[in-house]
């Protein structure tokens, strides 16, 4: 058995992770909240997505007629 430690900004977003929460959404709450670009919160979030799909620990759903 596994088990992570996520510092505060991680866990988070893990929390946002809901499955009713896009990526926008959470893009939307680190710009305001942190007071981040788009770019920044975007960069951020993405890196971060990643690692957890490496890890596991998260799976992307992607919505039917999305894109």
């Amino acid at each position: 058995e596994k088990k992570y430690s996520l510092d505060g900004l991680g866990l988070e977003v893990f929390r946002m992770l809901d499955g009713k929460s896009t990526v926008e959404n959470i893009i939307d709450v680190l710009i305001v909240k942190y007071k981040l670009t788009f770019f920044e919160a975007r960069n951020l979030l993405v890196h971060y997505l990643k690692m957890l799909m490496k890890r596991g620990l998260i799976v992307l759903a992607i919505k039917k007629g999305a894109g």
